[in-house]
């Protein structure tokens, strides 16, 4: 009973993969619908294919030596970046200007009251989440040198290491080639290449994210004595998830059910396993509960209620008039409010008043004209869209690029076809492997070790592609779903060139073909 409890599971989560995957395929054909007809298309797929067949002979090469050299790899493609940073410095824009200049004011001694009393934070005081961020940036500045810069240059670092981190996830899942696949896939998505360059706070959270799946191999590996230094690990790297943006909680769910339906282990220790999920989500539920109270005493000021900022992410996310996007009026009407001379708990209460009005408006309006679906591609469409990193790039940057004479308007094509074709290559290649995911749970693949890493990959790209799609969306939004689509191209790569090694003299045969 226990047993097909778990396979019912994991054929599901498997089926509900290859719906997601095969919707992330159609959306991006879509959204590029003005490239399809011309020549730059075809030519960026032969491009991607030829891409694609030399690192593939790369990790044939890496899959031989030493791991140092994939170490090397790695530091190798870091020093073009290096060479943007220095010789085309950016001006911050958007977010990444917000954490900029609020890390700047504490390292220039102002307090965060003194940003509050001067009405500086504005927005911040119900996004939580962009405090941390700028606290890490000052913290970074009071160590090293107080220029963003040296955020680019953490990211890079960064972006290197999570490479590092799925090769060691993949490694222990599948095997060591699968490891190289998925580090090498993550690091060349050609947004997450150049956006890497800037200063977006996307990479702290996924270095977090990447360890804490490393914990979480641990914990179910760990003796007795080693269980609960695992299980402390693992609490931490979920908060710092958590920490930075507030979609941990879907991570965490994820997690729970994993253990919970995961095979192996003991098959009747249901409970076991219930208090297993008790003892990492509670501590990590009860923080993010608490954190609101938390931050008011860590930061001095006040700061809206978890619940504002959940209305303001759902208003945004179903607002029609912006396709679930960043709504400027929404925003202005927010800052209104906050400019106001009334009381700060009233101010908090009117916002989130006219956030759930809103919310409920919008929601309702969609549900009552039948185009719930048709919303939630559209959002789909906007999150899909693969050249977000060039166009940060190249707006943060056109001063540089006006001095070079460098048009955006004339790289605006390629760089779309590009990147589009990379999508559709990488998304067809996930489509293949979820489709072998959905066959190992069907025909009940013996290696346990494999079957939970599938179903661990799933339950990640599923829900955070999902939930992604219930608030508001912007297209770098899409970074943290890189994760476990690496770890599921790689090992669903690593297994098809084990199949056809092992059936390639069957298939030659039936095909009529001579060995080679």
């Amino acid at each position: 009973m226990v047993q097909t409890v778990q396979r019912s599971v994991q054929i599901a989560v498997a089926g509900i993969t290859v719906l997601v995957v095969g919707w992330l395929l159609v959306a991006t054909w879509q959204v590029n619908l003005p490239y399809r007809n011309q020549q730059a298309l075809p030519f960026a797929l032969w491009l991607v294919g030829i891409l694609a067949i030399l690192g593939g002979l790369g990790i044939y090469w890496l899959s031989r030596r030493f791991t140092g050299w994939y170490l090397l790899t790695l530091v190798l493609a870091s020093l073009p970046k290096l060479g943007l940073i220095f010789l085309l410095p950016i001006k911050p824009q958007s977010d990444m200007w917000s954490y900029n200049f609020e890390a700047q004011m504490l390292l220039a001694r102002f307090s965060w009251q003194d940003l509050f009393d001067k009405q500086w934070l504005d927005f911040s005081v119900i996004s939580p989440h962009v405090f941390h961020i700028s606290s890490t940036f000052h913290w970074i500045y009071w160590l090293t040198f107080s220029h963003y810069q040296v955020i680019q240059l953490v990211n890079i670092v960064l972006v290197a290491i999570c490479s590092w981190l799925i090769f060691v996830l993949l490694r222990r899942i599948v095997s060591r080639t699968a490891g190289l696949i998925g580090g090498l896939i993550f690091f060349f998505i050609p947004s997450n290449y150049v956006y890497s360059c800037l200063m977006g706070a996307e990479y702290f959270q996924l270095t977090a994210f990447l360890l804490a799946l490393l914990g979480l191999y641990r914990l179910i590996t760990s003796d007795h004595g080693r269980f609960w230094r695992a299980a402390l690990g693992l609490i931490v790297c979920l908060l710092l998830v958590n920490f930075y943006r507030p979609n941990g909680v879907v991570i965490l769910m994820a997690i729970g059910l994993w253990l919970v339906f995961r095979i192996g282990g003991n098959q009747a220790g249901w409970r076991k396993r219930l208090l297993m999920v008790a003892l990492i989500a509670g501590p990590v539920l009860l923080v993010d509960q608490q954190s609101t109270n938390l931050d008011k005493l860590v930061y001095g000021i006040p700061i809206a209620d978890r619940s504002v900022e959940t209305a303001y992410t759902l208003a945004t996310g179903w607002n029609r008039n912006s396709s679930g996007m960043y709504n400027y009026d929404l925003v202005n009407r927010i800052e209104e409010i906050n400019r106001s001379d009334r009381p700060v708990a009233q101010k908090f209460t009117t916002m989130q008043d006219y956030l759930t009005d809103n919310f409920h408006k919008n929601f309702s309006t969609t549900l009552h004209r039948g185009e719930l679906l048709t919303f939630l591609h559209t959002k789909l469409k906007i999150l899909v869209n693969g050249n977000f990193g060039f166009n940060f790039f190249f707006v943060e940057n056109q001063a540089q690029l006006n001095r070079y004479h460098v048009n955006r308007d004339q790289w605006r094509s390629p760089v779309t076809a590009f990147t589009t074709a990379f999508q559709l290559v990488l998304f067809t290649v996930l489509l293949g492997t979820s489709l072998v995911g959905l066959l190992m749970a069907w025909s009940r693949y013996r290696d346990n070790r494999v079957q939970n890493g599938f179903l661990l990959m799933n339950l990640l790209l599923d829900g955070l592609v999902l939930s992604s799609l219930l608030v508001e969306v912007q297209p770098r939004y899409q970074i943290i779903w890189y994760v476990p689509m690496a770890l599921l191209a790689g090992a669903g790569i690593a297994y098809a060139c084990a199949a056809w090694s092992l059936y390639r003299p069957h298939v030659l045969k039936w095909a009529g073909l001579p060995e080679f």
